[in-house]
């Protein structure tokens, strides 16, 4: 409700929070809510997914219940063989994800354009690539992916910090390409 936007709060009362979520251990993205549900692009320090417990360094975008909080699904991406200069060891994704109906878009770590189902695999149909390693509601349903550094060219120095934004039927998408 725009007319009662609390304007204070405190996290260990609770006063004026509906709900809270462990993230990573370092987040640059804004959180984006769409669909009734909020996505932020963050590393693995939560370790919400029992395949990657919080010791594995990853990229993910991190799917939550707007209204509740809870967790819905994690979308991984594994580092770049590349090493930190590439890909730093815990930056994540640092993207803010772009909405837009039912799918979400975003650049991973690996500098790869991701487009994603907001449902998961929630509404029990696989939407896109059939190849994801796991198919479980905890996990995100990959509708199509495209590598920047493989197709492009693009070098990223220490992360893909890109943004992206629609209009229309198109996205635009910064490269984040940073050495020649």
């Amino acid at each position: 409700d725009q007319d009662n936007i609390p304007t204070e709060w405190d996290l260990s009362s609770g006063e004026n929070v509906l709900w809270h979520a462990a993230l990573g251990s370092e987040t640059y993205g804004v959180p984006v809510v769409a669909n009734g549900k909020l996505f932020i692009a963050t590393n693995n320090g939560a370790g919400y997914l029992d395949r990657f417990p919080n010791t594995v360094d990853l990229g993910v975008l991190l799917c939550f219940d707007a209204k509740s909080g809870k967790f819905l699904w994690q979308h991984s991406s594994q580092k770049l063989a590349a090493g930190r200069y590439a890909d730093w060891p815990d930056q994540g994704v640092c993207c803010s994800p772009y909405a837009d109906g039912d799918r979400i878009w975003f650049v991973n770590n690996r500098c790869e354009v991701i487009c994603v189902d907001s449902d998961g695999f929630h509404d029990g149909t696989n939407d896109g690539v059939r190849t994801e390693e796991s198919d479980s509601k905890g996990e995100a349903d990959v509708i199509w992916s495209f590598d920047m550094r493989n197709e492009l060219g693009v070098k990223q120095l220490y992360m893909a910090t890109c943004s992206i934004t629609g209009v229309g039927n198109l996205i635009f998408v910064t490269t984040s390409n940073g050495v020649d």
